[in-house]
């Protein structure tokens, strides 16, 4: 299959592209470190031209509200198309203790952001069977936004791309939705 990704060159996201082409998929990704600045709206139209012809795109770098953009953008260019669009959200929208706007370095929208997708899939799964809307909430994650953070017990971004590919290819039953959360007593 044919896969984008953005945000495909550290954390989460590299290791989605690494396990996709382990496992033979052919990976187009979109990233600051090629010249897709997710922050610049044109580069959102340049994301959706440059991923027509795939069959699954994963949203998953983070910049403001742009995943919810490129969440509508796609839904509506692939309308009816047997297409799957993945979303990388978070699982602080499940979570909302406020302990992390005490970190002088967490991003202040993240969470309204993050918040923003989940909304935007849920309206979407009632819209239409196709394109396919998936909404993954990785927990707590050892990649380089997380490094700032000292939180014990983090999942190693292999891993987690692991659970993220494992639900994007289920064929028992259609996964909407996926929280995980840190398999430890310690949660912050």
């Amino acid at each position: 299959m044919k896969v984008a990704i953005t945000g495909h060159s550290k954390g989460i996201g590299q290791a989605i592209s690494a396990w996709m082409t382990d496992h033979g998929h052919v990976v187009q990704g979109f990233s600051r470190s090629n010249g897709y600045d997710i922050g610049l709206d044109s580069t959102l139209d340049r994301i959706l031209q440059e991923s027509a012809n795939v069959d699954i795109f994963i949203n998953n770098a983070y910049v403001d509200m742009q995943q919810t953009k490129l969440l509508y953008m796609f839904h509506e260019a692939w309308l009816n198309k047997q297409k799957t669009i993945v979303n990388i959200g978070s699982c602080r929208t499940q979570r909302l203790d406020h302990t992390h706007f005490q970190r002088p370095t967490y991003p202040r929208y993240y969470v309204a952001s993050k918040a923003s997708l989940d909304y935007g899939c849920k309206e979407l799964w009632n819209y239409s069977a196709w394109p396919r809307v998936m909404l993954i909430k990785p927990c707590g994650t050892a990649t380089p936004r997380a490094a700032n953070y000292p939180v014990p017990d983090l999942v190693t971004p292999s891993d987690m791309a692991d659970l993220i590919c494992s639900a994007i290819f289920e064929t028992r039953c259609r996964v909407q939705e996926l929280n995980f959360d840190i398999n430890s007593s310690h949660v912050n």
